[in-house]
């Protein structure tokens, strides 16, 4: 993989071997040689930032972050599909078509890089969209913009893309996290005051995601709840 372009990180090779994914890192890092077994791989995190990118595994006894140039998405991209490919599995439907609607509308955005991700034979059973909403906090401050959210559940996995970097709404990029439905032990709605979201917990890590919710999709994401129970 390239050297990250914003930071001193060095160049590392990444092999997809049978047993895993394996991380050997140049000599002058002065670290070992890491195996990411794909069996206890739980979630995997790829995002992009005008020219920041990165690629985050997160299993049972691992949380790896790689970074890397955008000018160089292309090889990254084709090797992350081979992972992907590798840690889904199969899937036994050959439609893509998305199946039930529970949010808003797609933006131009959003249905892009829902169809980047979506496998050949994956099928979106699902999918709720929250797009970006302008809020102004006081007559003083601008107008700022909350961040958009996506989440489908497919043939294979559970998705969620969201343009929310930190804290802070990322117009130029966007980040998808997606595990396999195999390793999601609970999804769960809450509120507290005005604020909702939907709480992903898994089998096989500790991390957990935190989906924000509008308030009118509060009901209409217990369909996951019922899906995924």
């Amino acid at each position: 993989m390239p050297p990250d372009f914003c930071s001193s990180y060095p160049p590392r090779l990444l092999a997809l071997t049978g047993n895993g994914l394996t991380i050997v890192p140049h000599p002058s890092a002065n670290e070992q040689v890491q195996l990411l077994a794909l069996e206890r791989l739980c979630f995997i995190e790829s995002g992009h930032v005008l020219l920041r990118g990165w690629l985050r595994f997160t299993g049972r006894d691992f949380d790896r972050t790689l970074f890397y140039n955008r000018r160089d998405a292309g090889p990254v991209e084709a090797f992350l599909g081979r992972i992907r490919a590798n840690f889904l599995g199969t899937s036994g439907g050959s439609d893509s078509s998305i199946g039930i609607d529970l949010g808003d509308p797609l933006d131009f955005k959003f249905r892009h890089a829902l169809e980047e991700e979506l496998i050949s034979d994956e099928v979106a059973r699902a999918v709720l969209f929250r797009p970006v909403r302008e809020v102004e906090r006081t007559l003083l401050r601008r107008r700022r913009q909350w961040p958009a959210d996506l989440i489908a559940l497919t043939s294979r996995r559970l998705l969620w893309i969201t343009d929310l970097d930190g804290s802070g709404h990322a117009y130029y990029g966007s980040i998808a996290r997606y595990a396999a439905v195999r390793n999601i032990a609970r999804m769960q709605r809450a509120r507290e005051g005005n604020k909702w979201t939907l709480r992903v917990d898994f089998h096989c890590s500790e991390q957990h995601w935190v989906i924000p919710l509008a308030e009118e999709h509060h009901e209409p994401a217990a369909w996951f709840e019922t899906a995924l129970g």
